[in-house]
């Protein structure tokens, strides 16, 4: 079972840094676009950060609750 909850605990993991690393995409989409004015950039670098943040709060949260599914 330790193997299983270290599986788990490196899959958490690896979904948090794509995660952070999609909001960090985010993050210069959003200033490239408002260094050229452009709306569409900025509007696409927005919803990358947003999206980075709700992955990474999936890894962070859900992911570790499969564990408690998985050995009922």
């Amino acid at each position: 079972m330790d193997v299983f909850n270290e599986v788990i605990r490196f899959a958490s993991m690896g979904v948090m840094a794509w995660g952070a690393a999609l909001a960090i995409v985010g993050i210069i989409n959003f200033s490239e676009g408002h260094s050229q004015q452009n709306a569409a950039k900025k509007e696409e670098g927005m919803g990358k950060i947003v999206g980075g943040g709700v992955i990474f709060v999936v890894g962070s949260v859900l992911v570790p609750q499969i564990a408690s599914l998985i050995s009922m």
